[in-house]
């Protein structure tokens, strides 16, 4: 009568999948030990490539941060160049402009009255 219970049990897709994970639980209890021995090397690789990449990533990151510093220290040169060219031609057009109209240019500074 107990195998007819059972028989009976396992037609039903609960105590099916009770038992299934029973018998699975049961396995893993006697393999994970031999399991754990054999996949310690493997996971610990894993791990070991793991930091290896976010080192790689960090170098990575550093080198663009540097590139980045570089590309906005040669603008900002650029920039001033710039500027300094146009200040420099608008003082010779001033100058040139001055002296068409036979303005002096050269004015020396008032001395500063305390």
């Amino acid at each position: 009568m107990t195998t007819s219970r059972l028989a009976l049990a396992l037609r039903h897709s609960f105590a099916r999948g009770f038992l299934m994970g029973a018998g699975v639980t049961l396995g893993a209890m006697v393999l994970v030990p031999a399991v754990r021995r054999s996949m310690r090397p493997l996971l610990v690789g894993a791990v070991r490539g793991a930091f290896d990449v976010a080192d790689e990533v960090r170098t990575q990151a550093a080198l663009l941060q540097e590139n980045l510093e570089d590309l906005m220290a040669e603008a900002e040169y650029e920039h001033k160049q710039i500027l300094e060219q146009a200040a420099a031609q608008a003082q010779e057009t001033l100058t040139s402009a001055a002296g068409e109209a036979g303005v002096e240019t050269d004015v020396a500074p008032s001395p500063l009255k305390n």
